[in-house]
């Protein structure tokens, strides 16, 4: 197999995956770890990390789940309770909009949403 096609059916697999991750759009865990981020993370793609790309990214790093994460959100268009529990810590609005422009954290409007909603359920 050329390297394109392995390219083409490790694309393929992931977004298989991340398609079929569970998502409860009107809540997010506020109390997140490392095994509740890691369910948001395809688990071809979480090998071909630490396997194939660098052994400092094993499955069980916080760094490879962060990209695991980053990864899921774009291709899902969704965010995942690692991407808004990080803008919660982050809370700055400037910094919030930065980190969203480069994946890491959610849009500081969907921040906004899971304050408001979350100050309504208390």
């Amino acid at each position: 197999m050329k390297m394109k096609e392995i390219f083409i059916v490790l694309q393929k697999k992931i977004v298989s995956e991340i398609q079929n991750i569970k998502y409860y759009k009107d809540e997010y865990q506020s109390n997140i770890d490392l095994t509740s981020c890691k369910q948001d993370v395809s688990p071809t793609l979480a090998k071909l990390l630490s396997y194939y790309i660098s052994t400092k990214l094993s499955e069980n790093t916080l760094s490879s789940v962060l990209i695991g994460n980053i990864i899921t959100g774009l291709v899902s268009n969704r965010y995942t309770s690692l991407q808004v529990s990080l803008a919660i810590l982050v809370q700055e609005k400037q910094l919030v909009n930065q980190l969203h422009d480069y994946g890491v954290v959610c849009s500081y409007d969907e921040l906004v949403r899971f304050r408001t909603s979350a100050a309504v359920c208390k």
